[in-house]
């Protein structure tokens, strides 16, 4: 299972977390199609997410 760290809350405890990185041209240049990193996990357990997104804040001002 892959999971974007932001977003993992917590996993079981047989359970251990690698980082994958995807770094590519198109990840600078903003043209990437998913996470550039991400946590994986192999094995039997479970794992729990929540969804997460970046919010920019704007200043109208």
């Amino acid at each position: 299972m892959y999971t974007d760290p932001n977003a993992t809350i917590a996993w079981s405890g047989n359970l251990m977390p690698k980082f994958r990185t995807d770094v590519s041209l198109k990840t600078f240049l903003g043209r990437g199609s998913g996470e550039s990193l991400q946590m994986v996990f192999n094995g039997d357990g479970f794992v729990v997410v929540q969804p997460y997104e970046e919010v920019y804040l704007q200043n109208d001002q």
